[in-house]
């Protein structure tokens, strides 16, 4: 973050063109692999509908986005990452709504069950259900310590280790292929994933989908670079900060449904994140 420059927009607002007009021009170099010295652009100007600021202009640009042609794109996004947040780390945060946050919310708690039974022929699933089961018709009324494997670190830390490399590699992709592509590719693969990973009886070939399934957060990244090519840049900025709080939001409740469901509804609940996977494609 040190060696990042300053906002042009800010600096312009600050310290006038002189100050903004560099920085523009080394982000325009980064970009396009030229010389700073090619920028072609020599002086800028804000207009005076964009230069105001305030409490009513932050409406004004909300009401915006709530009207056509721009309405149409705040439904599509928003509920797309509400579902990404929401599907994507429940579960595993829940499913494809609930994977992204409500998924790695309960990915500690299937990982000790599952390296439990790592030698044993059984679903996660199965494993889950089981322990509902074994609760249910426990008469202990007392809090124990539960035990966690030792496994279940050096495997969760792997499971970053893995999203950290396709984020990166999703973003040397974005140069190149279209956006919209990826974002489906990225959804289809690892609501797959998930669901194998909930019926395969191999706990090791299990575990393994199930966290390259939870490689589906990174979408939502994807749909934010796409969405920062949609909204117009007066209101770029509020439709990102909107979008991702329909992102936390869908997590949040992400995270409560999978706590819930999970282990009465394991099943259902994983292949109901692959056909709303599927549904948000088409």
């Amino acid at each position: 973050m040190v060696f990042l420059p300053e906002s042009p927009r800010f600096l312009y607002a600050v310290k006038g063109e002189i100050k903004a007009i560099p920085v523009l021009a080394r982000i325009y170099a980064w970009n396009h692999k030229k010389k700073k010295e090619d920028y072609p652009v020599k002086s800028i100007t804000l207009s005076t509908a964009l230069a105001q600021r305030g409490f009513c202009k932050a409406f004004k640009n909300f009401g915006q986005l709530l009207k056509p042609p721009l309405l149409r794109c705040v439904l599509i996004s928003h509920f797309s990452m509400f579902m990404v947040f929401c599907l994507g780390r429940p579960l595993a945060e829940v499913m494809i709504c609930f994977r992204s946050s409500g998924l790695y919310t309960w990915m500690p708690n299937i990982l000790n069950e599952m390296l439990f039974n790592v030698h044993k022929s059984v679903s996660m699933c199965d494993v889950m259900v089981a322990k509902q089961k074994a609760a249910a018709v426990s008469t202990q009324r007392t809090c124990k310590r539960k035990t966690i494997n030792p496994l279940v670190f050096p495997v969760s830390i792997a499971m970053g280790v893995i999203c950290a490399t396709t984020y990166v590699a999703i973003g040397y992709i974005m140069r190149t292929r279209n956006k919209i592509c990826i974002y489906c590719s990225v959804l289809a693969v690892c609501s797959l994933m998930l669901a194998a990973s909930s019926v395969l009886p191999q706990p090791i070939v299990a575990i393994t989908l199930f966290i390259v399934g939870l490689c589906c957060g990174c979408a939502a990244s994807v749909l934010a670079a796409i969405a920062v090519e949609v909204f117009p840049t007066s209101v770029r900025a509020l439709a990102l900060c909107t979008l991702y709080m329909a992102g936390r939001s869908g997590a949040a409740v992400g995270a409560n449904v999978m706590g819930l469901a999970m282990r009465e509804h394991c099943l259902p609940l994983f292949f109901a994140n692959t056909l709303i996977t599927a549904g948000k494609k088409l």
